[in-house]
């Protein structure tokens, strides 16, 4: 008996709008519709598909975000262009991916460098063919230099943008443009940082001329070597922005770290200060109570004294009555001597 399971595979729960969204797709994916068809009515696709309209409804309204569908009123349904699928779909990879800024870089660098080597290539073998592409870049040039002039920071980097862009759209590759397209919105602030960091700032000029140059060249490694250098200095500049907010960032903590410490002196300062004069407090009452004790001592002693003083009187006092007894005593007694032997004589 064979003992040996056979592979499940987990139940995939799925609403019926992603189920009919997957029967599109494979549709699609199988050339049965090409970019521009006409697809069914929506009635003919629930039917064919076997779900409700309301289903193939919404269906229709998530490939329209996406572009994967374009909806023409009075007209019906039809399959999108493969560029506005790939601008949406790539720009909410970067908004989910959350991708590191000289990653970004470097993607758009791979894209930019063969198009400036394409067209350096193209350059050297039919100076023609690239004739009005050098002339778009020298007039994106001279509008980059005005703009430098009248110091106005918009418009250079307008300028630092459609520079780049030229260059790629010279070469005949649309998903290249879409992709340019998608990365605006981070290429503008990636310009604007890389800019603000130029202590010269005629040195934006010179660079670009630089570029246009290496192209016109039509030497291959001077147009590589030039554009290489021409990335790795904006991730410099990136980086050196960062480091300084990362700096700035360290000082803040440093000096909220240097509050806090000044704070807890402050506070045992105070707390020494405290326990100092409760000590202070604590001998002052020792010394009170040495005092009080001392003038209790003294009280006794002078009570001690005065009794002794009273004993004293009494005691002299008692020996002066001795003394007074003892001599009314002793002439007494003499009298009586006296008067025995005068009554001796008689007889």
């Amino acid at each position: 008996m064979n003992n040996t399971s056979p592979t499940l595979k987990p139940i995939r729960k799925t609403t019926v709008v992603n189920q009919a969204m997957d029967q599109l797709k494979e549709l699609i994916a199988s050339g049965q519709y090409k970019p521009g068809d006409k697809l069914p009515t929506e009635s003919e696709l629930a039917a064919q598909l076997g779900v409700g309209r309301s289903s193939i409804r919404e269906t229709i309204k998530v490939f329209n975000y996406l572009g994967v569908l374009v909806s023409k009123s009075a007209k019906g349904t039809f399959v999108g262009s493969r560029s506005s699928i790939s601008r949406e779909a790539l720009t909410w990879a970067m908004l989910l991916g959350q991708d590191d800024i000289d990653m970004l870089i470097d993607l758009r660098g791979a894209i930019e460098l063969w198009c400036f080597l394409q067209l350096t290539i193209r350059q050297r073998e039919t100076p023609e063919a690239t004739k009005d592409v050098l002339v778009g870049l020298d007039a994106i040039l001279a509008a980059m230099g005005k703009a430098l002039e009248a110091n106005d920071a918009s418009a250079v980097i307008q300028a630092d943008f459609d520079f780049h862009k030229r260059i790629i759209t010279s070469v005949s590759n649309e998903l290249f443009a879409d992709y340019y397209d998608t990365l605006r919105a981070f290429l503008f602030k990636e310009i604007e940082k890389s800019q603000g960091e130029y202590q010269d700032r005629s040195k934006i000029l010179a660079e670009h001329q630089e570029l246009a140059a290496a192209i016109r060249s039509g030497n291959i490694e001077q147009a590589a070597s030039v554009y290489m250098a021409h990335i790795e200095n904006i991730k410099n500049l990136l980086n050196r922005d960062e480091a300084a907010n990362v700096q700035g960032n360290n000082d803040a903590a440093a000096k909220a770290a240097g509050d806090v410490r000044a704070g807890a002196d402050v506070g045992a300062d105070a707390a020494t200060t405290a326990a100092g004069a409760d000590a202070n407090d604590a001998d002052d009452g020792a010394d009170a109570n040495d005092a009080d004790d001392g003038a209790d001592a003294n009280d006794a002693d002078d009570g001690a004294d005065a009794n002794d003083a009273d004993d004293g009187a009494a005691a002299k006092s008692g020996e002066n009555a001795v003394s007074v007894s003892s001599a009314g005593d002793t002439p007494t007694q003499g009298c009586a001597s006296k008067q025995g032997g005068a009554s001796k004589a008689s007889d």
